[in-house]
Order: structure tokens, then C-alpha cells, then sequence
């Protein structure tokens, strides 16, 4: 069965803005588009229209119906906690992502000058070079049975 609608979800996803600027002006200048629709002051009737909007535009396949569901579900419990938009949760994560990479460095650090003392700090602008999570993790955990700094740089290195 082919997918009619992907053309227009993708399109939707870039012009989106651009489509309310050209077609909806008022509704398109009455948006902060940094904040979520809760955010922006929109009640709950008007982010109903919006999303018989893109309900209408867009056909959703029934498992991704059901998670959107789920999530607006979650969020009328909340109390009208602001909406999310996906960039703003791609932020999210991105922050996320970048946090603990900062927690998983510095713990590095802090294990090598524990274990191997400040001449192991050394190793740290090699370490920092590596953007792969999971080697960063391997590399904190490998320290507690490491024998030497050597022994940590085959991690990455060899």
C-alpha cells in the first residue's frame, strides 16, 4: 500500500510556518513561535482547531494516532503544562545528552585523579575528543580495574 500522504507530512513539517503566515496571517501573527501554545496564551478550544487542522491535513497511521493520543491525554492531567513542540523536545534531549556527556567527563576525572593521581589527568584532552557515549562510559567504568593509564588508553586507542 503506498503512502499518499508522506509528501504532504514532509512538506507540512517545513512549511508549516510559512503555510499559516501565507494562508492563516492573523493566526500566524498572533504566535510566538519560541513558546508552546500554552505558553503563547492559546486556550484549549484553539489548540483543538489547530489540531483538527492538521488532523484534516495530515492521517496519521494508527500507532502514532495512538501515542499522540497518549501524550495529549498526559498533558490535559497536567494541567495545562505548556505544549511541546518537537523542536523544543529535540532540544531537550539534545540538552540532555550534552549534560551527561559532561557528567560521564567529569567523573572520568575525577576517577583518574583518585586512582592514578594528577599525572593520569593527561589522558583528559585524548578522553575529551571522544564523542562516542558509550566508549566514554566504558572508559569510566574500566578505570576502577584499570592497572595503569596505559591500560585505559587501549580503550579508545587500540
Amino acid at each position: 500500500m503506498s503512502d499518499y500522504d508522506s509528501p504532504w507530512k514532509e512538506a507540512l513539517d517545513v512549511f508549516f510556518e510559512a503555510f499559516l503566515e501565507l494562508f492563516l496571517p492573523q493566526a500566524y501573527a498572533d504566535i510566538d513561535w519560541s513558546k508552546g501554545l500554552f505558553e503563547r496564551g492559546w486556550g484549549e478550544k484553539q489548540i483543538r482547531q489547530l489540531f483538527r487542522l492538521i488532523d484534516w491535513i495530515i492521517d496519521l497511521p494508527e500507532p502514532l494516532e495512538n501515542a499522540f493520543w497518549d501524550q495529549v491525554k498526559q498533558l490535559k492531567e497536567e494541567k495545562y503544562m505548556p505544549f511541546v513542540t518537537t523542536p523544543e523536545r529535540m532540544g531537550r534531549k539534545e540538552g540532555l545528552r550534552e549534560g551527561l556527556s559532561q557528567g560521564v567527563s567529569e567523573g572520568i576525572e575525577v576517577a583518574l585523579r583518585l586512582k592514578f593521581g594528577e599525572p593520569a589527568l593527561s589522558l583528559l584532552p585524548e578522553i575529551r575528543q571522544i564523542g562516542d557515549e558509550e566508549k566514554l562510559e566504558t572508559i569510566l567504568h574500566a578505570i576502577e580495574t584499570a592497572a595503569s593509564p596505559d591500560d585505559l588508553r587501549q580503550i579508545w586507542a587500540g
